[in-house]
């Protein structure tokens, strides 16, 4: 869980700086199933509250694009207040590999992740619509990974994911 304030300063000589309060919660969770073979669990939620003044576009919540439902772009949902809830199960496909290339990366590990998840989003004006029917978003998609090791000693991890966008809607203007 997390509290954090933000304030959004004008540079340009301008006194209509914005202030507000961000309450994060949140719980992941890998449930073992068996030897290379995992279930990895998010559940979160976020809710931006202004002070003393109105809220930006960019002091919304996402719902969408990296950290949230990559089905969807990071400009695409958006609301004062976001709950997911996102399921994924994670594969090894080829492991201790010796792969070397130009000698400089090594590939070790070729895996996959199955996933899906969900999202509720309020409106952008308040918290109207949060948990209501035309207010859910959902994807599914299969990911590729690779753990590769640079000059044999630092690890990375190189993710490509496809994900299909589900409960897509046009016309949601946002601030």
């Amino acid at each position: 869980g997390g509290i954090s304030l933000a304030e959004t300063v004008r540079v340009d000589g301008s006194t209509d700086h914005r202030y507000a309060l961000n309450l994060d919660f949140g719980w992941a969770q890998m449930w073992p199933l068996a030897h290379h073979h995992t279930l990895a669990t998010l559940l979160d939620a976020s809710m931006v509250i202004p002070i003393a003044s109105e809220l930006e576009f960019r002091s919304l919540n996402r719902g969408g694009g990296i950290g949230g439902l990559s089905g969807f772009v990071s400009s695409e949902l958006f609301g004062r207040a976001v709950a997911r809830l996102a399921v994924e199960y994670r594969h090894v496909i080829v492991d201790d590999l010796r792969i070397p290339l130009l000698n400089l990366i090594f590939v070790r590990t070729i895996s996959g992740a199955l996933f899906g998840g969900v999202s509720t989003l309020s409106s952008c004006d308040g918290y109207d619509g949060w948990f209501e029917r035309e207010h859910w978003y959902g994807q599914v998609g299969y990911g590729l990974a690779t753990r590769v090791q640079w000059f044999g000693v630092l690890p990375q991890l190189l993710r490509v994911d496809i994900a299909v966008p589900l409960g897509r809607r046009s016309g949601q203007t946002c601030l």
